[in-house]
């Protein structure tokens, strides 16, 4: 089994998992589930794995939207969000030694539909709003397209894995609001030069990750 047939089972478990868990409990007399819309906006860090002096990355923001549900668990305040989420992770990447005067930018769009599962739990502070912490694992499934680079290609992976934990505002049972960081688990695309010929190598792996911003409006 290759490297990325072994990562996507192994996620593929991890979700199967966490969401069977889950939903073993929704039968319960105390547990219960919701539907809602989530998006926000990502401000982006692309790093490399090479300390390269002539390579400059600058952060670009993203955006992400999509489905989600809420599962409250028989424990007080203990619940899971689960989302699928069209998600695109933008960063600038320019070359300061190829083009004269160091000035060749390229924007780098990370495309995928992503699946967080996070484990939640809640401190109501009255009828009307409370907080919340969550973390937990992401997954990544890539939709977009490899990317010229001024000296070379960048190949998204097929699969991304991720780790995000964050802070919210609940209020009133329907709104929600999140700060939370995304921490990339791996490389998120390699680096190739000369792609598509027989001289063609891989220079580098990127990662791209940061912080998200989320509003969510639960039915």
């Amino acid at each position: 089994m290759n490297s990325k047939a072994h990562v996507f089972k192994k996620s593929l478990h991890l979700i199967i998992l966490l969401v069977g868990v889950a939903l073993s409990d929704v039968s319960s007399a105390n547990a219960q589930v919701a539907f809602g819309i989530k998006g926000g906006l990502s401000i982006n860090s692309l790093y490399l794995d090479k300390d390269d002096d002539q390579v400059e990355v600058l952060s670009r923001p993203g955006f992400f939207f999509g489905p989600t549900a809420r599962l409250s668990l028989p424990l007080d305040g203990l619940g899971l969000d689960v989302a699928v989420l069209y998600e695109q992770r933008n960063a600038k990447h320019k070359s300061l030694e190829l083009i004269p005067k160091g000035e060749h930018p390229t924007l780098v769009r990370h495309q995928q539909i992503a699946v967080p599962v996070n484990l939640r739990y809640d401190v109501d502070l009255n009828e009307m709003w409370g907080f919340y912490a969550y973390a937990g694992p992401q997954v990544g499934f890539n939709v977009g397209k490899e990317i010229r680079l001024d000296y070379g290609t960048y190949v998204p992976a097929d699969v991304t894995v991720a780790i995000n934990a964050g802070l919210g505002v609940a209020l009133a049972d329907h709104l929600q609001m999140s700060v939370g960081y995304l921490w990339c688990y791996g490389k998120t695309a390699d680096i190739w030069i000369n792609r598509g010929n027989p001289y063609a190598r891989e220079i580098d792996k990127a990662r791209i990750g940061g912080w998200q911003f989320s509003i969510c409006y639960m039915l």
